[in-house]
């Protein structure tokens, strides 16, 4: 006889790791990608982001009252006060994930293969941003601070108090824009 891998007391394995994998991939895209979504899809992806977690909250619900899945021993806190857990503190840490994946990394890759390569003018100004004790100065423009943006504090300082035109060359779709680089800065 077999022992069944998969029981009642492991399906919120599977969560933890898609949470895990889902976290990974919000750091990269936060960090390293040069992709500014459109207002609309922001707004889809985040209403998609509650919709996606209230599922997942309601297939474990069925799964609890069909006896299939247990909430496990060591997570005392959630079984004394499931309704807590459930609708203020997880969805503090699921929803902001699956957004900034849903806005991010399915947007970039539609614009990546259908988009439209374009060469723009645009205005920026330079941002002195401090958190925690660490500094990073940008060129602030309609595009927001992307990680292409970000500058040393030299530049920062040379740059500072003066109008800043940059031509960048980027790729364009109906879900966002990729800037790909920086082809000239003027002042």
């Amino acid at each position: 006889m077999t022992k069944n891998l998969i029981s009642k007391y492991y399906y919120h394995y599977y969560v933890i790791f898609m949470i895990f994998i889902l976290g990974i991939s919000a750091v990269y895209s936060i960090s390293f990608v040069n992709f500014y979504s459109t207002k609309a899809v922001n707004i889809f992806t985040l209403i998609a982001s509650f919709i996606l977690y209230f599922g997942i909250i309601l297939y474990f619900y069925f799964l609890i009252k069909k006896q299939q899945w247990v909430i496990p021993r060591t997570w005392s806190n959630v079984q004394k006060r499931p309704p807590l857990y459930c609708f203020i503190v997880f969805p503090i840490f699921f929803i902001p994930l699956f957004w900034i994946n849903f806005s991010k990394l399915i947007p970039m890759t539609y614009t990546n293969f259908l988009g439209a390569q374009s060469t723009e003018t645009i205005e920026a100004y330079t941002t002195k941003n401090t958190y925690k004790g660490n500094t990073t100065y940008c060129l602030s423009n309609k595009y927001s601070c992307l990680p292409i943006f970000k500058i040393n504090r030299d530049e920062f300082e040379y740059y500072q108090d003066k109008k800043i035109i940059l031509q960048i060359t980027s790729k364009k779709s109906s879900l966002g824009t990729i800037i790909e680089s920086i082809d000239h800065i003027q002042f």
